[in-house]
């Protein structure tokens, strides 16, 4: 990355289907009795139907059209589809994409909608 963060990729193709991320990072305080700075997480996909995939999403669609306000700084969207954009052309061209384009800074916020329930 141009900011000098360094990250790496796995992709399984066996039995193990879901995504994981892994990292360390510079000035984690990770709390009382916790040693180290990395951080991780895995996401975990439904396994059967209905699917709930994209449940968030739709609520800040939602959002959206009820408060005519973006729930989410217009920058990152930019990122999320030129930086799928970018994926799809290299995979088909078999080859890596410069991304100078996506060289952009933006102030990450708390979407108040991302967690808890999503209504019945």
């Amino acid at each position: 990355y141009c900011d000098d963060l360094r990250a790496a990729v796995f992709m399984f193709n066996g039995p193990i289907k879901d995504f994981a991320f892994a990292a360390r990072l510079r000035g984690l305080n990770r709390g009382p009795g916790i040693r180290g700075n990395t951080a991780a997480c895995q996401f975990y996909l439904e396994p059967q139907r209905p699917y709930g995939h994209f449940a968030y999403l739709v609520r800040a669609i939602e959002q959206l059209v009820l408060t005519e306000h973006p729930p989410y700084p217009v920058e990152r969207t930019l990122l999320t589809t030129g930086l799928i954009d970018a994926v799809m052309q290299s995979r088909h061209e078999g080859r890596p994409i410069n991304t100078e384009e996506l060289l952009i800074r933006y102030d990450a916020v708390d979407y108040p909608f991302a967690s808890g329930p999503l209504p019945g």
